[in-house]
């Protein structure tokens, strides 16, 4: 792993500077830059909204498969994101379950934003939930007076 991260980072002093900004326009670079940040932010939003909803009911509300769902949402937090990366690689490879059965290059985009959401799931679901867990007994029960009685000093 550290020979080519080594190798990446070597052969960007073999450049020079005015070699820089023409490199930003060729079509392949543009494309890498498209779904890059477009997946990177639909896998944000999909997080944000659902993230919220999903910690919102598991704090909230009772029902039955309530803990099967809690430990679904950890599973990021339990999973190495190296080990979740090869494990996605692996199902959407053109050998891979879901790869082989769609034409060459079609699923790379929706391989990319599926690993970006369940990789954003830790910092979205799980956290809200745990918050909300410690929080939630003052969030029900307002206080039984908004200030201290009349002739008592507010200090005691």
């Amino acid at each position: 792993m550290l020979i080519p991260l080594s190798a990446a980072f070597l052969k960007t002093f073999t450049l020079t500077l005015a070699a820089v900004p023409g490199r930003h326009h060729h079509a392949r670079v543009l494309a890498s830059y498209r779904l890059t940040f477009g997946a990177s932010f639909l896998a944000a939003l999909l997080n944000a909204v659902f993230g919220l909803v999903v910690a919102w009911v598991l704090v909230r509300y009772t029902f039955p498969a309530k803990r099967m769902i809690d430990a679904l949402v950890d599973l990021p937090f339990a999973l190495p994101t190296a080990v979740a990366g090869i494990a996605l690689t692996a199902i959407y490879a053109e050998n891979g379950w879901i790869g082989s059965g769609c034409p060459q290059g079609e699923l790379h985009a929706a391989g990319v934003w599926v690993a970006l959401v369940f990789i954003g799931c830790r910092s979205s679901c799980a956290p809200c939930s745990r918050c909300w867990r410690t929080s939630t007994g003052n969030w029900r029960k307002p206080p039984r007076r908004w200030a201290p009685p009349a002739g008592r000093p507010s200090g005691r």
